[in-house]
């Protein structure tokens, strides 16, 4: 169960989630000791609840009387937030339909934190994910880093760290954020659907992350996810053709698909070093070096970054040439 209960009044108001508490904790500690740092930089992998637990902080420290360390739910500043009219505080994203958040829209969070606070406290910005800016935001972003005004604090949520400019994270602080145990998962996740499907199916596909695996259950993907597995064991056997899939998969969004690609290799690479014998992954385990599964591993995180980033404006070109290098990877003589 989500670890903060708010009043009726403001049932809008976000949440974080049990396994986040000792990030929380130490950032409730900082807030209560006016220690807070003007930049925070909250990383960890998508669909552990990042963005809730960004929101849920942003709110906490916009509170007036915030109780056992969570926004009280009752004041003006909570009212207003539950109600999304916040004046002091800011969401930065992507906009509808884009993948890159824009030096414009980086510029006005600037001039918002140089303001004086509307309602006499502090001045939150929410900027998710920090790596959907471009190279011209990123640069805007810098000023406003290097001369924080007072009482504002800058929420920056990725998922990758190092494909920040490093000098963005010389200047905030880092918290990672981990993804939960399997039975804390499972737990949580059966405690929201019940079992009425199996939570260790779907905590499969998410590779761990249970906000994920919600997604996959509400979306109705997971058909959709076996036969991709399928797909992709048969590539990387050498059992289907790389042109052939990328048309197959070419209907489908191509983010969710490179991220997935991405969290595929990433799980081969812990069933490799585990040495499972049981996984349904044996038959591609036996002939997929460590090596090999490392340089897949890098590839499809590259593609993945190249597409957030706008490099690649041709989605069926890109997943093209990402499963013909895979292919191509699979079949090299890597120790």
């Amino acid at each position: 169960m989500v670890r903060v209960v708010v009043a009726e009044a403001s049932r809008t108001l976000a949440v974080h989630y049990p396994w986040h508490a000792s990030v929380w904790d130490r950032l409730a500690d900082l807030l209560r000791t006016d220690r807070l740092p003007h930049a925070i930089l909250l990383s960890g992998a998508g669909g552990i609840g990042k963005f809730q637990f960004g929101r849920a902080l942003a709110q906490t420290i916009l509170c007036e009387a915030p109780r056992q360390t969570l926004a009280c739910g009752q004041c003006r500043h909570c009212q207003l937030n539950a109600a999304g009219s916040h004046p002091d505080f800011k969401t930065l994203a992507p906009e509808e339909g884009a993948r890159q958040i824009k030096i414009d829209q980086v510029r006005t969070v600037a001039h918002f934190v140089s303001q004086t606070s509307q309602q006499g406290g502090y001045k939150v910005a929410l900027i998710a994910p920090a790596e959907a800016m471009n190279l011209n935001a990123t640069n805007a972003l810098l000023k406003t880093l290097e001369e924080p005004t007072e009482r504002t604090v800058l929420i920056l949520l990725t998922e990758s760290p190092g494909s920040l400019l490093a000098t963005v994270r010389s200047r905030c602080q880092l918290f990672p954020m981990q993804t939960p145990g399997l039975d804390h998962a499972k737990d949580w996740l059966q405690s929201v659907i019940g079992d009425r499907v199996n939570a260790d199916e779907l905590l499969k596909f998410a590779d761990g992350r249970p906000l994920k695996a919600l997604q996959i259950y509400e979306s109705g993907d997971l058909d959709a996810l076996k036969s991709m597995e399928t797909d992709l064991q048969a590539l990387l056997t050498g059992r289907t053709n790389a042109i052939r899939l990328s048309e197959q998969w070419g209907q489908r969004d191509i983010e969710s698909i490179l991220a997935w690609l991405s969290s595929q290799v990433s799980s081969l690479i812990k069933l490799k070093m585990s040495g499972d014998s049981a996984s349904v992954w044996q038959p591609v385990l036996e002939s997929l070096s460590l090596s090999k599964a490392y340089v897949l591993y890098d590839k499809t995180l590259e593609s993945l970054v190249q597409f957030r980033r706008g490099h690649n404006p041709n989605k069926q070109l890109l997943l093209e040439d990402l499963l013909l290098d895979i292919s191509r990877i699979s079949k090299l003589n890597l120790l």
